[in-house]
């Protein structure tokens, strides 16, 4: 009975500190977007290509710093076919099918992790009094990036932002996360098992002297 105890013991105090280590890297990941929302002030400014998707041919603007990245699109002209595809987006920024009229529409995506995207909130309004996000055509500044994390900050103006989490980001960035908070806690384990050790070790001559 009592070795069941310890195996019992032993299995529930190991998926402890896994969960603690697991609780410590989402943590990291929370605080890293926090941080990075509530920090940007420029972006590196913005290059306007266009892409085919949905049957249309979209104007896009893409810009990005370290632990972001604002992908912003506005369809230009319809199709005949709505199978073609053309240029690259992210997986995050992709659009669906607007509906139609598709006149002064505008989508907006921001993405925020590192070394790869985890979140992503898309903008999405075709409001003639939104000002944000702005036409893909003219968003070839180093506005946009700031501008959408204050629209989720709640300091500018825009449309509600729908989020998402990825899960191959979110998988990329966790796994290195928790090796190395686990080698930290098992190496600082030993470091204080060693002192402790020691320190038993000389009160245990003293009292012998």
């Amino acid at each position: 009975m009592s070795r069941e105890r310890g195996c019992l013991a032993l299995f529930f105090g190991r998926m402890g500190i896994q969960l603690g280590v697991l609780s410590l890297a989402l943590l990291t990941m929370y605080g890293f977007a926090w941080w990075r929302v509530d920090t940007l002030w420029r972006g590196s400014g913005a290059q306007v290509t266009s892409v085919i998707r949905c049957g249309y041919q979209w104007f896009a603007s893409q810009d990005s710093v370290f632990g972001a990245e604002w992908v912003n699109l506005q369809p230009s002209s319809a199709l005949r076919s709505k199978e073609l595809i053309d240029g690259d987006l992210p997986n995050w920024a992709e659009p669906t099918a607007p509906i139609e009229p598709v006149e002064r529409l505008r989508i907006g995506a921001l993405a925020v992790g590192w070394p790869v995207p985890w979140v992503a909130w898309k903008f999405e309004t075709s409001s003639p009094t939104d000002l944000f996000p702005p036409f893909a055509e003219i968003d070839d500044q180093d506005t946009s990036l700031p501008n959408a994390c204050e629209v989720l900050r709640g300091v500018r103006p825009g449309p509600a932002p729908q989020w998402d989490f990825l899960p191959a980001g979110i998988f990329v960035t966790i796994l290195p996360l928790t090796m190395i908070y686990s080698f930290a806690l098992r190496f600082g384990m030993r470091r204080w098992r060693a002192s402790f050790s020691g320190k038993h070790g000389q009160q245990h001559l003293n009292q012998e002297c």
